[in-house]
């Protein structure tokens, strides 16, 4: 119980991407480098870096809100879709790719390219 009532916890699939983004640690430059927000009440660390990237990846792999995505509709993920292969070019369905990106998926791909 005393877990549940540490901090708000997200409700929604938007607020957890929210979540994700802040951080215990008051390091300016490194926060700058990772995205991440200086928030000592909200935030989430992680004893690898990596970390961060897989619990977001897995959390988006399972979990599905019809109400998040229609309202982040034409909000892509934080990488520049320009620098992010096509549709076309990864052999999937258009609209399955927008909804990954959308959920920011995209900020995933570079660590599914390099088969990590």
């Amino acid at each position: 119980q005393r877990v549940f009532k540490s901090r708000p916890w997200p409700k929604t699939v938007l607020e957890y991407a929210e979540m994700m983004r802040y951080t215990r640690h008051d390091n300016p430059e490194e926060n700058e480098r990772f995205g991440l927000v200086y928030n000592p009440k909200l935030g989430v660390d992680f004893t690898s870096k990596g970390d961060r990237l897989v619990v977001k990846y897995n959390f988006f792999k399972t979990t599905f809100d019809p109400q998040a995505w229609s309202r982040s509709m034409g909000r892509g993920g934080s990488a520049a879709s320009a620098d992010l292969p096509s549709a076309a070019d990864l052999g999937v369905d258009a609209v399955a790719l927008h909804k990954w990106r959308a959920y920011g998926g995209a900020d995933f791909e570079p660590v599914l390219a390099s088969g990590a």
